[in-house]
């Protein structure tokens, strides 16, 4: 027996249960059921076909059932299989097949990158991934940057910089300052030579978006409430930008349940930085929790952060099963539905951050943002950099040493993935390379795009 059978391989319903498949052959089947079934039963069995990603059902009739062993919470039974009285015997016995020997490479290759190189989904004509280009690593992370640059410059068309033009002739440039360093280079020089520089890093001064200006910037960081400046830099930073210019968007991550009295000192703070200058005070959130405590302060306006705004995203979706049947509902997630965005502007939610992520995002109408052209894949409240560095286990991190300032994770060349601290990012040139085919997809639904680095 080779243990429980995935629910998305296969799954089954006898004598009126849901059950969990063990073990299935085209004479028996073996289940684990919470309470013994009573013998003759009824069984239904559904079983994937690789070839469309759906299943088929396979209904049985009346048959003896055997208990084989009582366990601790279940029982195991075994039940004969009668011929069918719904489906094709031929249909049933070929899909048995097939779901057996792909379990058997599983236990061989172990994972389903492996499966794929071994030949098994060529006659389904599915999209195997390239499990060979996992072992092609740049040597560097500068190797990499350099690498991404050059597919920078070689997407930049003077078509494109007009498209960008047409673009923001109706939205807002925004630049995230979300790291440590850039937070002292801000304070040291100016926010407007740290943009320039992170511009040229990518090689984005040639392309269509350097011939906009911005107009606000983001401070603070979404993921990691290590990176959060201190209240002293936050406001600096926020007095530095308002004298140039720049109007401002506070970002704060996630945070944990013993840094709930420094939220509540920022907030007060941001609020009399608020009153100090009369005016009110964006405050992205990440947390359910900061929301209940920022509607004491009318001052500030919250906006709902990417890390609420969840979906699947990832730079392997192309080799996803049924990636393009199902990339309306990918792109979807509950800020499509009404009820669910009313809920939000009781609470003074009107604002989402969206991100270019690789899937047909479906943004409602409204006034929202999109970042580009790094958007979060995942992210965790224990730092897997830390514990890299300290040899440790994955633990709280109360004290941060910041070694995100100098490392970064690196993956296969063919990702375009980059692991900063406790969360991995995609790269995804979509909006700087076509930002024509963008127009109709933000039209009356953003009037922001923010440059996120990393």
């Amino acid at each position: 027996m080779n243990g429980m059978i995935s629910t998305s391989l296969a799954f089954a319903t006898a004598g009126g249960q849901e059950v969990r498949i063990l073990e299935l052959t085209e004479e028996s089947v073996t289940l684990e059921c919470a309470e013994p079934i009573d013998g003759p039963a009824s069984c239904v069995i559904d079983i994937i076909d690789f070839s469309t990603r759906k299943y088929t059902t396979f209904e049985f009739s009346d048959s003896p059932v055997t208990v084989i062993e009582e366990l601790t919470f279940s029982y195991v039974c075994q039940i004969e299989l009668p011929p069918l009285i719904s489906g094709n015997q031929a249909i049933f016995v070929s899909r048995v097949e097939r779901l057996n020997h792909f379990l058997q490479l599983r236990e061989v290759h172990g994972d389903i990158a492996k499966i794929s190189s071994s030949g098994f989904f060529e006659e389904e004509n599915l999209p195997l991934y390239p499990l060979e280009q996992d072992r092609e690593f740049w040597a560097s992370y500068v190797d990499q940057a350099a690498d991404w640059k050059e597919k920078v410059q070689n997407l930049q068309t003077g078509e494109n910089s007009a498209s960008w033009r047409s673009l923001l002739s109706s939205a807002e440039l925004a630049f995230n300052i979300n790291d440590d360093k850039i937070f002292g280079k801000c304070l040291e020089t100016s926010i407007l030579e740290v943009i320039q520089e992170n511009m040229d890093k990518f090689e984005l001064s040639t392309a269509g978006i350097s011939h906009m200006d911005f107009k606000r910037v983001y401070i603070g960081n979404e993921f990691c409430p290590n990176r959060i400046p201190e209240l002293d830099k936050m406001i600096a930073l926020m007095d530095r930008a308002s004298e140039e210019g720049f109007k401002v968007t506070v970002v704060i991550s996630y945070m944990y349940d013993d840094q709930r009295e420094r939220m509540i000192r920022m907030f007060d703070a941001l609020s009399g930085w608020c009153e100090q200058n009369q005016t009110q005070l964006e405050v992205i959130i990440n947390d359910w929790g900061e929301l209940m405590i920022l509607r004491e302060y009318p001052l500030l306006v919250p906006v709902l952060g990417r890390l609420l705004n969840k979906r699947k995203k990832d730079t392997r979706t192309k080799w996803w099963w049924g990636f393009e049947e199902f990339r309306k509902e990918l792109g979807e997630n509950a800020l499509n539905s009404d009820f669910f965005r009313e809920y939000l502007a009781q609470w003074g939610m009107s604002r989402y951050e969206y991100e270019c992520n690789q899937t047909d995002v479906s943004i409602p109408e409204g006034r929202h943002s999109l970042h580009f052209p790094f958007f979060q894949i995942n992210t965790a409240t224990f730092c897997h950099l830390n514990a890299y560095c300290k040899l440790g286990k994955l633990d709280y991190v109360g004290a941060c040493p910041q070694y995100c300032s100098e490392l970064l994770f690196q993956f296969p060349k063919h990702l375009n993935m980059i692991g900063n601290g406790n969360t991995v990012f995609g790269l995804d040139l979509s909006l700087i390379s076509d930002a024509e085919s963008w127009a109709p997809a933000l039209k009356d639904k953003v009037d922001r795009l923010v440059y996120s680095a990393v």
